[in-house]
């Protein structure tokens, strides 16, 4: 499978995103640096993993800016949901899945990541003033 640059560039601007900040590991992740040392990003479901999972962290940052940061807060959520649109897409032409069960399982995977940069932003509010360890 042959993967479209501007995915791969996506993909790896999202990767040095998270680790600059290093918010690599949210609560029962399994942190990225590991994650990306340990598979093969060509594959499918590890391109939709990180896709979803990135697309959380887009929304989180969205979430944070929005008081002050109305602008990136905007530019965050609207590359969030590029990423969200491209798993679903990669379910449908790579797993067969209907549109509309791609987008929900998508969208499902980007809660639940979302829920925990949540929690972990959280606790480090409570620890250090910052939802960025």
């Amino acid at each position: 499978m042959k993967i479209p640059t501007k995915v791969v560039i996506i993909l790896l601007f999202c990767s040095l995103f998270i680790l600059s900040f290093n918010f690599c590991v949210a609560a029962s992740n399994i942190p990225l640096k590991k994650y990306l040392s340990d598979k093969n990003i060509e594959e499918p479901e590890n391109l939709i993993f990180l896709l979803q999972r990135c697309s959380a962290i887009y929304t989180f940052a969205s979430a944070v800016l929005l008081e002050k940061d109305v602008t990136n807060s905007k530019k965050f959520i609207d590359i969030a949901s590029d990423l969200l649109f491209k798993s679903t897409e990669l379910l449908v032409i790579e797993f067969n899945y209907k549109f509309e069960n791609a987008e929900k399982r998508s969208s499902e995977r980007r809660k639940v990541f979302f829920e925990i940069y949540v929690e972990d932003g959280k606790k480090n509010w409570a620890e250090n003033n910052s939802y960025i360890k």
